[in-house]
């Protein structure tokens, strides 16, 4: 039993109190990290699917003959507006 008056059980409720933030904070945390490790999978999986749909076989197909000679970015353009 706590009793301020006398002094009584002070210690022990400041160290429960305590123990009990400590506790608290590690949950947000780790609702943090949950919900971070979510939106990170979600994104993953958008990705997957959008370069899924964006690989056609007319992209597939930019012949490879010019591929050490162009730079990336004008390969890039040239990829992006096949259809």
């Amino acid at each position: 039993m706590t009793s301020a008056t006398q002094g009584m059980g002070i210690e022990e409720l400041r160290e429960l109190l305590g123990s009990h933030r400590a506790y608290l904070k590690e949950s947000r945390d780790q609702a943090h990290k949950r919900r971070q490790r979510v939106r990170q999978r979600a994104e993953m999986l958008v990705a997957r699917e959008v370069m899924t749909g964006f690989w056609t076989q007319a992209r597939r197909d930019v012949p490879d003959a010019g591929l050490g000679t162009v730079p990336p970015y004008k390969l890039a353009r040239i990829i992006l507006d096949k259809s």
